[in-house]
């Protein structure tokens, strides 16, 4: 087989794996049996058993390896016969965009086609009106001011990185895994969350975390406040469990940290969840939101307060265009509510508490 011959496999298996995403949507069932629950579990096992072994980032090789194929195709480009030249470039971006298509889709891609997690565990999804979200709001104030009360040395002022007595990592797999068993989800191979240096090269593209299929691992910044880490990194680990949708990865991130017995990862969820719950008031009702920032305890603004000041130190290369990027990306998907779709936690939490918790 020639290389014009073997670029045009790639590019026909690239087109192939799209239109099988397109049917995978058709038939959540299917899909969540014959990949996410199926093929899905062994390919991880084999990532995690394999590559992911490495003791740094594979994010780091990945763009290195890149960066060092096209040098060498731009360098090895001859400038006669441009025609030909432009025709062979052609071709090779349509079979690097297969490539690329089809090893996105069969390892890991395949999830956003998945049965929607509400689907599964038979959650009574409703709309909150502005009451009921007061309502909540109120509830969450309480249930984490509890678990701050909770944490060793805890005072009014500010939590920090002294407060944490174990690795947020290591116990929010734990943890994750114990909610995913308990509700009928498989939690193949073992999920690595790498810390991205430098700090703030996720934070500076309005990032804090990512979950980059092609080398199966988890990434954080090592710039997020503790505060946020807690929450952000079993939203992270879901991704690597096969869940695509960020509002299912922020509802098992939430479920995780409440259910996990830490005092401290409990906060994180709740003043995560809290944040989320703002949001939605802020969108129906800037008015009062309002009300809600003038009134909020001082241990709450005193951690907000500092988790403000980390961000600060990383401000946004491109404002707004990480937001339009990724929203497009994520409709591609599947996932009609674009970037929005983040809030989509809040009402999967209330649907979630009036069914489990009394």
């Amino acid at each position: 087989m020639n290389r014009f011959t073997f670029k045009l496999y790639i590019i026909g298996f690239g087109i192939l794996s799209l239109l099988l995403r397109i049917i995978a949507g058709l038939f959540p069932a299917w899909t969540e049996s014959l990949y996410s629950r199926g093929l899905y579990v062994y390919i991880r096992k084999i990532a995690d058993a394999t590559i992911t072994r490495l003791p740094v980032p594979w994010m780091y090789v990945f763009f290195i390896v890149l960066i060092i194929f096209i040098i060498y195709k731009i360098k090895n480009t001859s400038i006669r016969n441009y025609k030909i030249q432009y025709k062979n470039w052609f071709l090779n971006i349509l079979a690097f965009i297969g490539f690329a298509l089809s090893y996105f889709l069969w390892s890991w891609g395949f999830n956003y086609a998945r049965v929607p997690v509400a689907d599964h565990l038979k959650l009574d999804l409703q709309p909150m009106d502005s009451t009921q979200m007061l309502v909540e709001l109120e509830a969450v104030r309480l249930r984490a001011l509890e678990a701050r009360k909770q944490i060793p040395g805890a005072t009014e002022a500010a939590l920090n990185w002294g407060h944490i007595s174990t690795d947020l990592e290591e116990l929010s797999r734990i943890e994750l895994e114990k909610q995913l068993q308990k509700y009928g989800y498989p939690t193949p191979g073992k999920v690595n969350i790498r810390m991205l240096f430098p700090k703030g090269s996720l934070l500076r593209n309005n990032t804090s975390g990512i979950y980059f299929p092609f080398v199966f691992e988890g990434h954080v910044d090592p710039g997020l406040h503790p505060l946020q880490q807690g929450f952000t990194i079993p939203h992270e680990l879901a991704h690597g469990y096969g869940f695509g949708d960020e509002g299912t990865c922020n509802f098992w991130a939430y479920v995780t940290c409440v259910e996990s017995g830490n005092p401290f990862l409990t906060y994180c969820g709740e003043l995560a969840y809290r944040n989320y719950l703002l949001r939605e008031i802020w969108k129906r009702h800037p008015y009062t939101f309002k009300k809600c920032i003038e009134t909020i305890p001082i241990e709450i603004k005193n951690d907000r307060d500092a988790i403000k000041a980390e961000m600060k130190k990383y401000p946004d290369w491109l404002p707004g265009v990480q937001e339009i990027a990724y929203d497009a990306y994520l409709r591609t998907q599947g996932v009609s509510a674009g970037i929005d779709s983040y809030n989509e936690v809040v009402i999967l939490v209330d649907a979630w508490r009036r069914k489990n918790i009394k």
